[in-house]
């Protein structure tokens, strides 16, 4: 749970690549383990990492895949998995970048994959955004 607290701060402080590397020790702990709560946090932070990085595709992917796991499990987004970092914020940010039709196919994409198959493609590295955008976005606490 440390390193899920420390990537979630690197995130509140708009740092992704700090993030990043908490979430990726993170998740490669939560694998050995096989934890899926924890998993979940990781998948959701990796996706927070992708929306600041301007990943709008990958975020959604990896939203999805948090998503399916947490109905898997039984686990719900309390009021604090919401606040903190500003995954609603996050979220809406990113969806703003793609097409409703592009969102909702990542998105299905994430659904249909295994905790393990989402925990892999996380760890993947990031590839170039392209046409959907290069910059990145303002962490939430940044925006006006």
């Amino acid at each position: 749970m440390g390193l899920t607290m420390l990537g979630v701060g690197a995130l509140e402080r708009g740092d992704a690549q700090a993030a990043r590397t908490f979430f990726e020790e993170d998740l490669g702990v939560l694998r050995r383990l096989r934890d899926k709560t924890g998993t979940s946090y990781g998948l959701r932070g990796m996706a927070g990492v992708a929306a600041l990085r301007g990943g709008a595709t990958r975020a959604a992917r990896l939203w999805g895949a948090d998503e399916a796991l947490r109905e898997e499990i039984g686990q719900a987004l309390s009021p604090f998995d919401r606040a903190h970092p500003d995954y609603e914020g996050l979220l809406d940010a990113a969806r703003q970048r793609v097409d409703d039709a592009s969102w909702r196919a990542a998105l299905a994409e994430g659904r249909a994959m295994s905790a393990e198959e989402a925990v892999e493609y996380a760890l993947q590295p990031e590839p170039d955004r392209g046409r959907w955008g290069r910059r990145p976005l303002n962490p939430p606490s940044q925006r006006a």
